[in-house]
């Protein structure tokens, strides 16, 4: 965990240095919405056609919440919140600016779970009482890889459609079936986000 914290901040330092007055877009990516998430990101230009991506996303109160059942214990998540820092870098297949570039990029991502939960013991074993409340904060770490179409760079304004799809190396929340800060919704070990990101174009110094 701590190699990983390490990596997010590198990342962020070299970005900060080498991305000075070269930031391309400002963007809301959509798809969290429907997890009552709200992620926002910026676009900077270091090498043509290899922008690094820097997006800060918070869930609040996630609606994509469960009974959730293990050993001899069970319990209701009754609230689903969280925070995220994503990085990645976009590799553009495309000779001009003004043209659609389909893209391959790499990511990874660094977060804050909240959990609250109410348990419901199933068996006589030493497990929480009854209806006590239990209140979890967790580590979430994310790595993957996305694919998607970058839009022209001669707009004002463009889409940007494509899925990600991520693991997750680190994870400890009550409840990670669901909707994961940074990742998106578990699928039999995998994490899968759509990406359909609102961009708001800057011109380049």
């Amino acid at each position: 965990m701590k190699h990983f914290v390490k990596v997010v901040f590198a990342l962020l330092s070299i970005t900060t240095v080498n991305a000075q007055k070269n930031l391309r877009a400002t963007y809301i990516n959509l798809p969290p919405l429907i997890a009552t998430s709200i992620e926002v990101g910026q676009e900077y230009t270091v090498k043509p056609n290899k922008p690094i991506d820097i997006a800060a996303g918070i869930v609040i109160n996630s609606n994509y919440l469960k009974q959730y059942h293990k050993a001899d214990v069970s319990y209701e998540i009754t609230q689903r919140s969280g925070l995220y820092l994503k990085v990645s870098k976009k590799f553009i297949a495309r000779k001009f600016e003004d043209k659609l570039g389909p893209y391959f990029g790499v990511f990874i991502s660094s977060g804050l779970g909240f959990e609250k939960a109410t348990y419901k013991p199933q068996s006589p074993y030493p497990t929480p009482g009854e209806g006590e409340k239990a209140n979890k904060i967790s580590y979430i770490s994310g790595l993957g890889f996305t694919l998607g179409i970058n839009p022209p760079q001669n707009t004002p304004f463009g889409l940007e459609p494509g899925i990600q799809v991520g693991i997750s190396p680190f994870n400890n929340q009550l409840q990670s079936l669901k909707y994961t800060p940074g990742l998106g919704r578990n699928l039999m070990g995998f994490y899968l986000q759509g990406v359909l990101k609102f961009r708001f174009h800057h011109v380049a110094d």
